[in-house]
Parts: structure tokens; C-alpha cells; sequence
């Protein structure tokens, strides 16, 4: 499991992904679980699935979505969020 967040003019960008290639519908839902215990405000609806194609991550799946709020410590922040598909 990897949490990550960076900065952006409105808030925090967050990524919730795997470090697996698994595309099924739990999986997903794991993530949301997992968000929505961070972030219990968050609502569905401000979630977007996404497929990564970057070198480093390419056909990963993962979850992102925007806050206000900082992160928990659990979550490394970066520098550059990976290209997506």
C-alpha cells in the first residue's frame, strides 16, 4: 500500500494506490475504506480511479482525490504525482 500527497494551489492532491497490478472492484473499495478512515469527510463521489502508465508504476490502478485537509503522517509527500493512462 502506498499513500502519498502533494501540494497544490487548492489543497492536497492524494494518492492511494497498490503495489500490485490488481484491478478488481474490492480492491478499489479497500482504497476508499482506507481514505475514508484518513479522511472520514470524503465522500465518493470526490474519488477518481486512476490506471498509471509512468516507468515506474505503469498498469498499477490506484485512487486520488483533493483535500484541504494535511494528511495523516502515514502519508509521504512528493514531488511529482506519476503519468496516468
Amino acid at each position: 500500500m502506498v499513500k502519498e500527497f502533494i501540494q497544490v494551489s487548492n489543497g492536497n492532491h492524494v494518492v492511494i494506490r497498490n503495489d500490485t497490478y490488481g484491478s478488481q472492484l474490492n480492491g478499489f473499495e479497500k482504497l476508499f475504506e482506507i481514505a475514508k478512515t484518513d479522511f472520514p469527510s470524503l465522500n465518493s463521489s470526490d474519488v477518481t480511479v486512476v490506471h498509471y502508465g509512468g516507468k515506474r508504476i505503469s498498469g498499477y490502478f490506484g485512487i486520488e482525490f483533493l483535500v484541504s485537509d494535511n494528511p495523516p503522517k502515514s502519508y509521504t509527500e512528493v514531488q511529482y504525482l506519476e503519468p496516468t493512462l
